[in-house]
């Protein structure tokens, strides 16, 4: 997977690249987070909205977990 982007958002500084899966048998959404030098996350969900919602939540909790440590 690669960070190709339908749509681009950035979000606490990471930006987050969502786009149709090309795999026409899987189908749905793949979506990359990306701290600007390197990927960090990257997964494929059913639909664009909850791609961005599991991109989001991808980085809410490594700031957490960056934070405490």
């Amino acid at each position: 997977m690669s960070c190709r982007a339908e749509t681009e958002e950035v979000y606490k500084g990471f930006t987050i690249y969502i786009d149709e899966n090309p795999d026409v048998y899987r189908g749905g959404f793949e979506f990359c987070i990306s701290n600007g030098t390197e990927i960090q996350e990257q997964g494929i969900t059913a639909d664009a909205e909850l791609a961005l919602s599991m991109a989001q939540k991808w980085v809410d909790e490594h700031l957490v977990i960056t934070h405490t440590s």
